[in-house]
């Protein structure tokens, strides 16, 4: 921006001043000379006064993005339901992420490209490239010609490390206990270890435990197979 304003005989400046500045102070990205020309037309030689003028016109830079798969779902683990009290439950986590057929878990987000920008110089304003997490989609996940990533079981959402599934089956790699939380599963569920008491266990389809189950409630639409015996302290 420069500011004129008339000499001390009234005079404006003209174009060929502007431009004599802009060399002089190594301005190179100017604003079009028709623009000038237009902004001076516009100044009153009878009011004479300070008046800013734009002569010079750089651009930022664009900051691009590398484009990712954006995981949809909130995966982020729950230690409790809140009660009426205000307590916590903690039997009532809600980790299981139950998806359906056709239900978006993710898109995949395009990229922008970086461009440098330029100052009223003509140097290089440099630009930066953003990297966002970006999740691998596998089993039972397509993608759409929108770019959406749908379910094409339904099932629950496996995810491990950035390897985003749907299983029909629900593994429980540990115990059913305060780290888990309750299981009421659409499917079928294998519980790797136990069932510990005081937990329930429910599913449409077939349950398998490989350990015990200890005062605990199980339901099921179809099998129940616990490996190990049921165990029961109320008689």
């Amino acid at each position: 921006v420069l500011i004129v304003h008339p000499n001390s005989k009234g005079i404006w400046p003209t174009t060929d001043n502007i431009f004599a500045i802009l060399k002089y102070k190594n301005i190179t990205q100017t604003v079009s000379m028709k623009e000038i020309t237009e902004l001076l037309k516009k100044v009153s030689l009878l009011k004479p006064k300070v008046v800013k003028m734009l002569i010079g016109r750089g651009f930022l830079p664009i900051r691009g993005i590398k484009s990712y798969n954006k995981l949809l779902i909130d995966m982020t683990k729950k230690v409790g339901k809140l009660k009426e009290d205000g307590s916590i439950d903690f039997h009532e986590q809600d980790n299981i992420i139950q998806v359906k057929v056709g239900d978006i878990i993710g898109k995949k987000i395009p990229g922008i490209t970086a461009k440098e920008g330029l100052d009223i110089y003509g140097e290089k304003i440099p630009s930066t490239t953003d990297e966002f997490t970006s999740y691998n989609m596998r089993n039972n996940v397509e993608q759409t010609e929108d770019g959406n990533f749908v379910a094409l079981k339904t099932g629950v959402i496996s995810l491990n490390g950035r390897e985003v599934s749907v299983d029909e089956i629900l593994v429980i790699e540990g115990d059913v206990d305060y780290h888990q939380g309750n299981i009421d599963f659409k499917g079928a569920v294998h519980i790797k270890k136990n069932v510990r008491p005081d937990f329930k266990v429910k599913a449409d389809g077939d349950i398998i435990i490989d350990g015990d189950v200890e005062d605990a409630e199980i339901y099921s639409g179809g099998n129940v197979i616990v490996n190990k015996g049921i165990l029961s302290h109320s008689g």
